[in-house]
């Protein structure tokens, strides 16, 4: 079974308030469960990729920032 975590677990765990997080399961950005009693699951899986960064296809700052006039070459 899946390891399912309560929203004041998950607000700990990301050092956010329940607000917050209540604030995310209401606009859908977090997945979740619910509970017969009504109450919230949030699979600790999504709690990880919230804490897992993204890996960027770019290879180095500079190409983030190249068509950034202030840091382009000579400037």
């Amino acid at each position: 079974m899946k390891h399912l975590l309560s929203i004041t677990e998950v607000a700990q765990l990301l050092q956010v308030s329940r607000g917050t997080v209540n604030n995310w399961i209401n606009s859908n950005k977090v997945a979740h469960i619910v509970l017969p009693s009504g109450q919230f699951r949030i699979l600790r899986d999504e709690v990880e990729k919230i804490l897992t960064p993204v890996m960027s296809s770019v290879s180095s700052a500079d190409e983030v920032y190249e068509d950034v006039p202030l840091f382009r070459e000579g400037l």
